[in-house]
């Protein structure tokens, strides 16, 4: 019988056990829970690689500009075209998900900036000082900037 109110509730009694009363695991198996048994399969390492987002063909902006040979994603692809296609001047907000290819956007505005203008720069917003450094140590790696 349930005891408790709202979300949070307890089942069985309140009352402490005494030293006689039965194993932790003869009661789940009494009362027909699932046991230990499965717990080394379950906490087993899965060494798997995935990827969580279907890659997109290269194009001529992505070989020239960078060393990758693939998007990451179409929606990485996407954005590259946009960034690349609006007017001069202007601004572009990129929202994706984490882990869809954000971080290689700045690198090809720069570089391309840096081909169509001497001089141009591109300014990064970036949520965390850790992600600001490792884009610093990654701008810094590429030739010409």
């Amino acid at each position: 019988m349930p005891i408790g109110c709202g979300r949070f509730r307890a089942y069985g009694s309140l009352r402490p056990r005494s030293h006689k009363s039965r194993s932790f695991a003869s009661n789940r198996r009494r009362r027909g829970l699932p046991g230990l048994d499965g717990l080394g399969a379950a906490l087993r390492l899965d060494t798997v690689p995935r990827d969580a987002y279907e890659p997109a063909s290269p194009d001529a902006v992505l070989l020239r500009l960078t060393q990758h040979r693939r998007y990451r994603t179409i929606a990485q692809k996407a954005a590259t075209r946009a960034l690349l296609t609006q007017p001069p001047g202007s601004g572009l907000m990129v929202s994706m998900p984490t882990g869809s290819g954000k971080s290689l956007l700045f690198p090809i505005a720069a570089n391309f900036g840096r081909e169509t203008e001497p001089g141009a720069c591109a300014i990064v917003i970036t949520p965390t000082v850790a992600l600001a450094l490792d884009h610093e140590r990654t701008l810094s790696a590429l030739p010409g900037l």
